[in-house]
C-alpha cells in the first residue's frame, strides 16, 4: 500500500473509533489461515511505535484487525533498545511497511515519572525503570512545575526525539525516506477523546 493511502487508512479508522463507529474486523479461519500462510509482508501496511499503557492499543485506536499493523510497544514509546530498534527495522525492511508512525499519549505515565526523576525524584529502588527514565529525562526540555501544559510539551518532545533517535540509528529508515518508500510521522493520541493528532 502506498505511504499517503495507508496514512488516509489509519486517519479513518481512527475517525471510526472517536465516534463510535469501529468495524474492527474479526477474523474468520479462513483469514487466520490466510496470515499463516502468505506472512505479514503485504497485509501490514503501518508499523507504529508507541507505549506499553494498556489504555492505548493502535489496532483498536485506528479500527484495524490481524495482520493490519505492526506494533512495537515500549514504556514511553521508548526507542533505547537493540529490540526495540531491530523490531523496527524489521517492519521497514522485511514487512515492508510504507507507514511509520511514532505514537504518544496523554497522561503517559514514563514521561510524567520522568519528570518527576529530572526534579529529583528517586528512583533507584526500582533498578530497570531507574535506567529507563533517566534517559527519557536526559531528553526532555527544563519544566519547572508538573502543569498539563509542559507534560503535554514533555510528552511532544518525547515523541520527536524517538524519531530523531530512529533517523541516527537506522540507515534503512533515512533510506527508504529519501527514495519516497517511507512516511515517518509522529503521533499524539488523546485518552479522553480517543482522537489522534498528526504532529
Amino acid at each position: 500500500m502506498e505511504r499517503y493511502k495507508a496514512l488516509e487508512r489509519l486517519k479513518k479508522g481512527n475517525d471510526n473509533f472517536a465516534r463510535g463507529c469501529s468495524k474492527h474486523p474479526l477474523p474468520d479461519l479462513n483469514r487466520l489461515k490466510q496470515l499463516e500462510e502468505e506472512g505479514q509482508t503485504g497485509h501490514a501496511f503501518a508499523t507504529i511505535i508507541t507505549c506499553s499503557d494498556s489504555r492505548v492499543t493502535p489496532e483498536l485506536i485506528f479500527d484495524c484487525g490481524l495482520g493490519d499493523l505492526f506494533v512495537i510497544r515500549t514504556a514511553g514509546n521508548a526507542c533505547f533498545s537493540k529490540e526495540s530498534l531491530a523490531s523496527i527495522e524489521y517492519g521497514i525492511t522485511t514487512v515492508e511497511t510504507p507507514l511509520l508512525v511514532v505514537m504518544g499519549h496523554g497522561c503517559c505515565g514514563a514521561v510524567i515519572t520522568a519528570m518527576q526523576h529530572k526534579q529529583g525524584a528517586d528512583f533507584s529502588h526500582l533498578p530497570a525503570i531507574h535506567d529507563l527514565i533517566g534517559k527519557l529525562a536526559d531528553d526532555l526540555p527544563e519544566a519547572h512545575d508538573m502543569s498539563l501544559e509542559n507534560i503535554t510539551a514533555a510528552i511532544h518532545s518525547n515523541i520527536f526525539r524517538s524519531i530523531e533517535r530512529i533517523h541516527d540509528v537506522l540507515t534503512c529508515a533515512r533510506k527508504y525516506e529519501e527514495e519516497g518508500r517511507l512516511l515517518v510521522l509522529p503521533a499524539y493520541y488523546c485518552i479522553s477523546t480517543g482522537r489522534v493528532s498528526w504532529l
